[in-house]
């Protein structure tokens, strides 16, 4: 037999029969006592014609052979109720493993994050005393800068009433005009 006429044959009505004969362990004549027939050729016609049987007979093939037939006639099953209940379930079960693996994963994400959060806890309270001392510098140094700023506004204040002073004395000095300044006034009084 060429090869394309023993995929058509294992595709046909009698290559689904015969495979499922086969696997039930059954003979042709074996069958047809099951079916309660009485003609030897029953089950050898359907083989060598690739007929079928009327549908009566069909169905109680597809009970026999543990099948259906739809199956029997077109080497396919339809999905029943029940199948499509199964594969939907199936389906929810995976989707349900995949959210398991990715909230597995954020918790393991997470775990690790925490780890990080305390390990940062840990090294803060360890710098921590440190970090007092060096606000505690820091106001004695910003306290010495004050102060320092302050003599020097004190002595910037000293320095000014001086400069005023001896401006004062400058200005009262001796005028051009030929008269004296209170200051040779003063001095020319004590010398009489």
């Amino acid at each position: 037999m060429s090869t394309v006429k023993a995929h058509n044959f294992e595709n046909s009505f009698s290559g689904r029969l015969l495979r499922l004969l086969e696997e039930k362990g059954l003979s042709q004549d074996g069958l047809r006592l099951l079916l309660g027939s009485t003609s030897t050729g029953l089950v050898s016609n359907w083989v060598k014609r690739n007929r079928p049987p009327n549908a009566e007979t069909l169905l109680k093939l597809a009970k026999i052979l543990d099948t259906t037939p739809h199956y029997l006639l077109h080497g396919e099953t339809p999905a029943t109720e029940g199948e499509d209940k199964l594969n939907e379930a199936a389906q929810w079960r995976e989707r349900a493993l995949i959210a398991e693996k990715k909230l597995e994963a954020i918790q393991g994400a997470a775990g690790r994050l925490a780890e990080i959060v305390q390990g940062s806890l840990s090294m803060a309270t360890k710098i921590e005393p440190e970090l007092t001392d060096a606000q505690k510098a820091a106001k004695v140094a910003e306290k010495m800068v004050d102060e320092k700023l302050a003599k020097e506004k004190a002595s910037s204040s000293a320095s000014d009433e001086i400069a005023s002073a001896v401006a004062e004395v400058v200005s009262s000095g001796p005028k051009s005009d030929g008269s004296k300044g209170h200051a040779q006034k003063a001095h020319g009084a004590k010398s009489k």
